[in-house]
């Protein structure tokens, strides 16, 4: 999903510096965004983007070191993809003229899941 959050920024304007912040700023609500702070939390202090850029260039490129890898579970995967699917559909949804209330309860339900 990090690969259509650099989509979405593109789409909107953003920079390539910050190609996963601004979708996720635009478009997770805040406590989406605390939620992929404190799940990144465990693992180490840096950023939600330099996290997720961290983590889809060890999975896009067999020879980087493996950080990220070597220490997340599937269901550690399974959670960080959740969060980052939320996003990019809360795009889609926001597009689509879907009022932000209702994204974020989207959001919500979507990730007590």
């Amino acid at each position: 999903f990090a690969t259509q959050l650099e989509a979405i920024n593109k789409t909107i304007g953003g920079s390539k510096n910050e190609k996963y912040m601004k979708p996720i700023n635009e478009y997770a609500s805040l406590f989406l965004i605390q939620e992929i702070e404190m799940f990144f939390k465990k693992f180490n202090n840096k950023s939600i983007g330099e996290n997720i850029a961290t983590l889809r260039n060890e999975l896009a490129h067999v020879d980087r070191k493996k950080e990220l890898m070597n220490i997340l579970t599937i269901g550690d995967y399974v959670k960080i993809g959740n969060y980052l699917k939320t996003i990019v559909t809360s795009y889609l949804l926001s597009d689509l003229g879907i009022n932000n209330i209702i994204i974020e309860k989207y959001q919500a339900q979507t990730i007590q899941e």
